[in-house]
């Protein structure tokens, strides 16, 4: 579905709820996003060179979230199978798939046409970089409090605002026009009751119509659990990396400065974090956002 043709679809049915709409193939749900240009431009680079190292392709691919849903449907596809783990990393997708296959699956993705209106490349490209920006949120502060789950927090930090992807991608001019006058909740808040499109909800039900595994999408799904103990804690790490990217991009960074009062309902206060660990992560990350802003 282009983003025309599902704009299209949404002015002739306002109230519609969209995921009724994902039937034989069509309605938001069966939406394939177009690549990041640059980053599909750079993971088309490195893996056509056979020097170029796995862990390279996996941090370079990991800056689309269009790019990773793709590694991860198609390698889980192919080798997740009963009583075997599901493939929850950009890095082991690329290494079960292979360069041959992962070289098609970008070639593929380059065929599906960019976003032509302005106004509506703007909010979509503005929801991918968050994405971006929560991944590695969410991957440095694993870092610290489980770095064996580092992989996984980048991967899920990268699908968080998916659904306000999905959202931009499907209602187009709608959108747009919300989006200029509304805030961000507000927007979402408009978005579920007048359109039937709850960003959150919708978000996860693409992912999951997309093959990512529920051992990612338990940490951004309100009510899902980790079915074992030791990865519970990504949950709190991955919506954490949310808050602070969130309140970068609203100019309330200084309220997360450490010496402060966490917010009472922030996931922050269930991660293990000392004062000097705080404070490093902190260091770290202002350092990252502040750069890429």
């Amino acid at each position: 579905m282009t983003p025309n043709k599902a704009v299209d679809k949404k002015e002739s049915d306002k109230t519609q709820d969209p995921s009724e709409q994902t039937k034989s193939g069509v309605g938001p749900l069966a939406s394939l996003f177009p690549p990041d240009l640059l980053v599909w431009q750079e993971a088309r680079k490195l893996i056509g060179d056979k020097n170029v190292r796995v862990d390279d392709l996996a941090t370079c691919a990991s800056q689309d979230p269009s790019i990773v849903i793709e590694l991860l449907k198609t390698s889980n596809a192919l080798y997740f199978s009963a009583g075997r783990q599901p493939i929850t990393s950009t890095r082991t997708a690329i290494i079960r798939l292979g360069q041959d296959v992962v070289l098609d699956i970008l070639d593929k993705m380059h065929e599906r046409p960019q976003i032509a209106n302005k106004a509506m490349s703007h909010w979509f490209s503005t929801h991918r970089s968050r994405c971006k920006r929560t991944s590695l949120v969410a991957r440095i502060m694993a870092e610290t409090a489980a770095k064996n789950l580092s992989d996984e927090c980048q991967a899920v930090g990268l699908f968080l605002y998916v659904g306000e992807m999905l959202a931009v991608y499907c209602l187009g001019d709608q959108y747009v026009k919300l989006a200029e006058e509304l805030s961000r909740s507000g927007l979402n808040y408009r978005l579920a009751q007048d359109l039937k499109f709850d960003t959150e909800k919708m978000g996860l039900n693409y992912l999951r119509r997309h093959g990512i595994p529920e051992a990612l999408l338990f940490a951004i799904d309100r009510e899902g659990r980790s079915k074992t103990a030791d990865k519970a804690i990504m949950k709190p790490l991955c919506l954490a990396a949310g808050e602070l990217v969130e309140a970068f991009d609203a100019n309330r960074w200084d309220k997360f400065a450490p010496g402060k009062i966490v917010p009472p309902k922030s996931a922050l206060r269930t991660l293990p974090f000392n004062e000097a660990q705080y404070l490093k992560i902190y260091e770290r990350i202002s350092e990252y956002l502040f750069a890429v802003r």
